[in-house]
């Protein structure tokens, strides 16, 4: 009788432990924002449709799935969605 006691108590106290996790998800600053963001194509690989886009100043440079209008030196307008993680990332990028 106190095996199964002990037994159905060790049960109860996983499935409690096990549960934890799921309702505690972690601080989060808020939802993650999104401005718009022209930008520069430096770069084409026709091998993997990518291109690599750059800020206007240079300052940061990006890596997103090509158009196949897109040519080098075009302008293109994207949404910057900035998370914490993985990072800054491009969303809807477009010709401008």
């Amino acid at each position: 009788m106190l095996r199964h006691i002990l037994q159905r108590g060790l049960f109860a106290s996983l499935l409690v432990l096990s549960l934890t996790p799921l309702v505690y998800a972690g601080e989060r600053a808020g939802p993650a924002v999104s401005r718009g963001i022209v930008l520069t194509i430096v770069a084409l690989d026709p091998k993997t449709d990518t291109a690599a886009l750059q800020t206007q100043h240079g300052h940061r440079a990006f890596q997103t799935i090509a158009w196949p209008s897109w040519k080098l030196g075009h302008k293109v307008e994207c949404d910057l969605v900035d998370e914490i993680y993985p990072g800054p990332q491009l969303q809807n990028c477009k010709p401008w």
